[in-house]
Formats: structure tokens, C-alpha cells, sequence
């Protein structure tokens, strides 16, 4: 089986002493790339646009919150708390979500907010 080999091979390459033991150094994404660690955003997912207000709204999954910028990516307002992990509908100060995931802008002034566990819509 497997295990069988895995020692087959460490005994066989650690004769011939061409095993490196030392550890593998783990580097994480966000430590190659300092703009990563500096980002308000914690794994942005979808995009929804309202091109009549020149507004862009994005899911951002693990602050439980839609940031609405405008079109040119500067910051109007967050909808959602980067704390709370719960589902309500409602305006922008009353909305909260659960890791928000997908989006949809209707024109009549609602985005539709696709979670994990269900849709949530504000105004």
C-alpha cells in the first residue's frame, strides 16, 4: 500500500542521502503581496453594477457585508456588519448577510444578495 512505499522511498533516497529534512518553509499569499494585508476586503466574490448612479456593489464573503463604491472603486458605504453572521432584508442600515456570495442590481433600486443558506434583497 502507500504507507509501504512512502517508507520504501525515505529509507531508499535516505541511503544515498539525497533527503533535504529540513522543513518546508510555508509562505502564505497574503504575506508574498503587502497590498493583500492592507485590503479592507476579505475574499470579494461578485459584482453588481447600477451604471444610472455610478455605483458598484461588491460581496465581500468573510466581513458578512456588500461595499457599495462608485464606478471608479472609491467608497460610498458598506451594507452589512463585518461582525453580525445573520440574514435580514431591509434598507442599507437595517441589512445584514451571512458570507454574501452572489448579487443581482435590479433597477427599480433593490439588489438581490445570494448567501450560502438563502437571498436577501435591500434597498
Amino acid at each position: 500500500d502507500l504507507d509501504d512505499l512512502v517508507e520504501a522511498a525515505l529509507q531508499f533516497y535516505g541511503e544515498k542521502k539525497v533527503l533535504d529534512d529540513h522543513p518546508i518553509p510555508e509562505v502564505l499569499e497574503k504575506e508574498k503581496d503587502t497590498r493583500l494585508l492592507m485590503s479592507p476586503l476579505k475574499f470579494p466574490g461578485k459584482l453588481a453594477t447600477d451604471i444610472t448612479n455610478n455605483r458598484l456593489f461588491i460581496s465581500d464573503s468573510n466581513n458578512h457585508r456588500i461595499v457599495v463604491t462608485d464606478l471608479e472603486g472609491r467608497f460610498i458605504m458598506q451594507v452589512g456588519s463585518n461582525e453580525e453572521e445573520v440574514l435580514r432584508d431591509g434598507t442599507f442600515e437595517y441589512a445584514t448577510f451571512n458570507r454574501p456570495q452572489g448579487l443581482a442590481y435590479d433597477p427599480k433600486k433593490k439588489c438581490v444578495v445570494c448567501s450560502r443558506h438563502r437571498k436577501s434583497c435591500f434597498e
